[in-house]
């Protein structure tokens, strides 16, 4: 979910001060790991580039089918994402898909793209690629260090 934030706001969010949020849109179900993208906007409403992410780390509801949640969060530090002219690639480290091994996902426009895993007792690097279709990987390679 991307929000956007005026920039008094953007800032505590971003400095890791701000820990908890009310989500204003109606209807939407939070659960504890979702991640929220806020979008830092100028005094017109304009986007100024920034972006900062956080995973939401609790969920308090009042009740009533009107009732906007509450959210503890945390600013994501294990998440980078470089705008291009061709989207917005996304690298998050500790992705619940590879918990066993360290590595990192890569993700474009919100959409897995590869995951990099170090395999430490083979001692080496596995790369798996995705399409926009499929949840398996649709290549899959390792490489041990020597020379390709």
């Amino acid at each position: 979910m991307v929000i956007a934030c005026a920039t008094d706001q953007f800032e505590p969010i971003d400095q890791g001060r701000r820990t908890a949020t009310i989500i204003e849109q109606h209807g939407i179900q939070f659960a504890v790991g979702d991640r929220i993208r806020y979008e830092e906007v100028d005094d017109m409403g304009a986007p100024t580039g920034r972006t900062v992410s956080v995973v939401v780390t609790d969920v308090c509801r009042t009740g009533g089918n009107d009732s906007r949640p509450l959210l503890s969060i945390r600013r994501d530090v294990d998440l980078t994402e470089l705008r291009t002219p061709g989207g917005t690639l996304t690298v998050a480290a500790n992705a619940s898909d590879f918990d066993d091994y360290p590595g990192f996902a890569v993700f474009i426009e919100d959409q897995l793209a590869a995951v990099v895993e170090w395999h430490v007792e083979e001692r080496t690097f596995a790369l798996r690629t995705y399409n926009d279709s499929d949840e398996e990987p649709q290549h899959f390679h390792r490489w041990d260090g020597t020379a390709l």
